[in-house]
């Protein structure tokens, strides 16, 4: 991406005022831009503005580029600052946050296909992949060839079995185990959106 346009938002939503006396969040104009152009050209960072406090009201929604420099500032009051953070990407970017390891298995239980697109669980050929599951899809809200909740559901369980290692040398038994790669590739082509292991299968969005 060119260096005047943001790969990441950041979204500030005031619950209470904020200013210089509680603490409101500190930045520094125009960092953003100075950072990612003495990167492009490896030089040093030039000079940058002095830092300055946000100040919103409570209610106020406030959006910065994601590359500005910036950081909490020293609440000097008895009362509580509060804030909800929160950071929004282009579709091609892992989210700070790993979601495929935090979020709780009862929010996956009962997630929209679109919470869990948001969250990473639909893989692409590019990235995310599980075992091979994923290879072909392009990451869409409801995709069965990249799905990816119920690998994370079974190892919660404490029953994801992984194939492995699998050789000529392997016996029936080893080869005919229940894989729960083969239990998400075979609920997904149950829909006729997947090919084995996900390649060149049927793209059309789940319902």
């Amino acid at each position: 991406a060119e260096a005047s346009k943001p790969t990441l938002v950041n979204t500030l939503t005031a619950i209470s005022d904020i200013d210089d006396k509680n603490g409101g969040t500190l930045l520094i104009p125009g960092s953003h831009a100075e950072l990612s152009q003495a990167m492009r050209e490896r030089r040093p960072v030039g000079k940058l503005p002095p830092a300055i406090n946000l100040e919103a009201p409570a209610g106020s929604v406030t959006l910065t580029d994601g590359r500005i420099l910036h950081g909490t500032g020293i609440n000097h009051t008895d009362e509580p600052r509060i804030v909800l953070l929160n950071s929004m990407q282009v579709n091609w970017k892992r989210q700070q946050e790993n979601w495929m390891l935090s979020v709780r298995p009862e929010v996956l239980e009962r997630a929209s296909s679109k919470l869990l697109q948001r969250m990473g669980f639909q893989a692409t050929t590019g990235s995310q992949t599980n075992e091979g599951h994923g290879f072909g899809a392009r990451g869409l809200i409801g995709e069965h060839a990249g799905a990816l909740r119920d690998f994370r559901l079974a190892a919660d369980r404490g029953d994801y079995v992984r194939v492995g290692e699998l050789g000529p040398d392997s016996t029936e038994e080893e080869l005919q185990a229940p894989f729960t790669l083969r239990e998400v590739v075979a609920a997904a082509r149950s829909g006729g959106q997947s090919a084995p292991l996900g390649i060149g299968g049927n793209h059309e969005i789940g319902g």
